[in-house]
């Protein structure tokens, strides 16, 4: 009887430590679920910012893109302005080699005239 007595002592205390182990990894398996909660809501959020990067990148990449095409027609519209500039000076070039033949003429013109009024006076 006895040594039944010390036996079912021993089961019971063998019980009791193997409710609190028991016990224990329950708190161990909270934890660890609490902590992989944790880490699906930093995976979520780090989901979020790589999708707000990727809209950033492309938001830049569309802006670069702009960019670009703006340049791209700002250098013809330079193209355009050094064509018509050109042209200008062409112009330019062409009155003034049209004033100086004029102001030949009038020096011819002007000589003639002196000849005819000094033939007008002599007469």
């Amino acid at each position: 009887n006895r040594a039944l007595e010390v036996q079912i002592k021993a089961l019971r205390e063998q019980e009791k430590a193997f409710q609190t182990e028991a016990k224990a990894l329950q708190e161990e398996i909270s934890s660890l679920h609490e902590e992989i909660n944790a880490l699906q809501h930093q995976e979520c959020a780090i989901r979020m910012e790589q999708e707000a990067l990727m809209e950033e990148g492309l938001a830049l990449e569309m802006e670069e893109q702009a960019l670009w095409n703006e340049e791209q027609a700002l250098r013809e519209e330079n193209k355009a302005l050094r064509e018509e500039n050109s042209v200008f000076q062409e112009e330019e070039k062409a009155l003034l080699e049209e004033e100086k033949v004029l102001e030949e003429w009038n020096k011819i013109l002007q000589g003639k005239d002196s000849k005819r009024a000094g033939w007008k006076n002599a007469q």
